[in-house]
């Protein structure tokens, strides 16, 4: 399988794919954007929705470990609503009918405003993964009746390897998983 990605100079709609084999071929039509003036451009409403962007997409990238340099220098730098969104739909891990809603929509700043509520729902996702990795560990730690190895120090909990459990909220998933653990005091 090969993938590429293409870069359009408008919006379109495929109206009709008359080829499949051995390439596509279809009648597509031209879809207008809404292009809003220049004042509103401009203006703090448009400056607050760009600040909002930027602040959900740091959120977001540090969460992700891999997400090249570029990527965010884009979306920094960049002050165009409707490019904005759709380059952010590209570069999130989205599913292809969320991304073909950001894509769909004319009103660039509609547009932005639905991919910030995605970055949004993104981040708490993926704020969820320490939890779930430290639970982990409790589990591991019980199941292998390693409960000694946990233990309280300087007011937080760590496991012996060293690796601290930041969420207090995991030594209450801990004692769920086991009633040995009712036996520590906090």
């Amino acid at each position: 399988t090969v993938r590429i990605m293409v870069e359009g100079e408008c919006r379109a709609q495929l109206r009709r794919l008359w080829q499949a084999t051995p390439y596509m071929q279809g009648n597509v039509e031209e879809i207008c954007e809404v292009m809003p003036s220049e004042a509103f451009r401009n203006s703090p409403r448009t400056e607050a929705l760009l600040r909002q962007t930027i602040t959900l997409f740091s959120e977001y990238a540090e969460l992700i470990p891999n997400l090249p340099d570029e990527v965010l220098a884009t979306v920094m730098d960049n002050r165009d609503v409707g490019y904005l969104a759709d380059f952010l739909a590209q570069n999130i891990n989205l599913r292809m009918e969320e991304k073909q809603t950001i894509l769909a929509e004319v009103d660039p700043f509609a547009r932005l405003r639905r991919m910030n509520k995605l970055l949004a729902r993104e981040t708490d996702v993926l704020s969820f993964y320490p939890t779930i990795i430290a639970v982990s560990q409790c589990r591991e730690a019980t199941n292998k009746e390693n409960i000694p190895n946990l233990f309280l120090k300087s007011g937080e909990w760590h496991i012996i390897q060293g690796r601290q459990l930041i969420f207090r909220k995991v030594y209450l998933l801990c004692l769920i998983l086991s009633s040995d653990l009712r036996s520590f005091k906090i």
